[in-house]
């Protein structure tokens, strides 16, 4: 519990040395470029009340392609609807860094020095 909320601590001379509590990271912050997954959550509930994609767009501060878009690309192929889940399964997935491609060793590649004379 000390180490949660901060501590004090009084060393030989006298003097109280505070420490900070311990906090945990917050989550990454995704880029507003990305939709979110209460976005998507929101963007599948809000036919069920009546409202257009037009109106889900306004309502999310978003272009209506975007949700359209959003819609098109993940719906689900059996049941004709938009499934929130996979598509924020999807999204992450797309975000994760990609191995990076080695370009020495890999290959017999001259170097510049002999290219150019």
């Amino acid at each position: 519990m000390r180490w949660r909320h901060g501590r004090t601590v009084t060393n030989a001379q006298g003097r109280a040395k505070t420490y900070a509590p311990i906090s945990l990271k917050a989550p990454p912050t995704i880029s507003s470029r990305y939709l979110s997954e209460g976005e998507r959550i929101e963007i599948a509930d809000a036919p069920q009340h009546g409202k257009s994609l037009r109106q889900i767009a306004v309502g999310l501060g978003r272009s209506p392609s975007t949700v359209s878009r959003e819609v098109a690309r993940n719906r689900s192929p059996r049941l004709k609807r938009y499934a929130p889940r996979a598509a924020q399964v999807l999204a992450e997935a797309a975000r994760k860094p990609q191995p990076q491609i080695s370009t020495t060793g890999s290959r017999n590649i001259p170097s510049c020095a002999t290219c150019v004379r």
